[in-house]
């Protein structure tokens, strides 16, 4: 596993198989420890925003979902990055070693009832635990008081948060005191689901999935991916001058 920093954020680059071997340890020895796969745009507006900032620096391991920081790292650092860590693929690793391990999902997000149904259709022997479906409410202090109180009574768990970025980092980042690792999968319960389509494979590889997201959902991420998408280039281009620092 190596380290990156990128726009002041220190990125884990290394293999699925780490990761997700990573966090079943955590779990069985019912550890806390908190991952995130995050794209560009959350590690841009963490650059001028202090608190997302503080947020992504509680993270015990932040992972480059996107291509974009796979090319960052390579322009910056010449690491010769081949592969991104994609949150739903992740997380779809990660539950089906679950029910090898013995090691309860938990799921808080958006469709958590529908995502429940399915995951346990197709791991009929997982524990699956799914708290509150969201369907794009805010998530207010007595909701977040309520689960950290439910969250305590569960060991040999992995609470998974898909809530979008960078709302999820920052709920999880005030997330304390619970003994279970977690991990914030953005739209993996969406794309799980089918309440989103997600980019085939093909787009993924041609790193174009942001185009594909743009074309399915312009009203809501025309600024992800219009401002705070080139900003990151920029930036990064910046930060290879020595024009910036981070």
């Amino acid at each position: 596993m190596k380290k990156y920093r990128i726009l002041n954020v220190d990125i884990n680059y290394s293999s699925y198989d780490y990761f997700v071997e990573k966090i079943l340890r955590q779990a069985i020895n019912n550890r806390p420890f908190k991952m995130a796969p995050v794209a560009s745009h959350p590690i841009t507006k963490s650059f001028f925003n202090k608190s997302l900032k503080k947020a992504l620096d509680q993270f015990d391991m932040v992972l480059p979902d996107g291509q974009s920081l796979v090319w960052a790292a390579n322009i910056l650092y010449k690491a010769n990055i081949k592969e991104r860590v994609y949150g739903p693929e992740l997380f779809n690793r990660i539950v089906e070693k679950c029910q090898e391990k013995d090691i309860r999902v938990i799921l808080y997000g958006n469709h958590t009832g529908s995502l429940r149904n399915k995951i346990k259709r197709e791991f009929k022997k997982l524990k699956v635990t799914a708290f509150e479906d969201l369907k794009g409410r805010e998530i207010d202090i007595a909701m977040q008081s309520r689960l950290l109180g439910e969250l305590k009574k569960y060991k040999r768990s992995i609470l998974f948060v898909g809530i979008g970025s960078p709302a999820q980092h920052l709920f999880l980042a005030n997330l304390k005191g619970i003994k279970i690792p977690s991990v914030a999968v953005g739209a993996a319960f969406d794309f799980k689901v089918g309440f989103k389509k997600q980019a085939p494979d093909w787009i993924q590889n041609l790193g174009l999935e942001w185009f594909f997201r743009l074309a399915t959902e312009p009203k809501r991420l025309w600024r992800r991916y219009l401002v705070d998408a080139p900003l990151f280039v920029i930036l990064v281009y910046l930060r290879k001058l020595s024009l910036i620092k981070g």
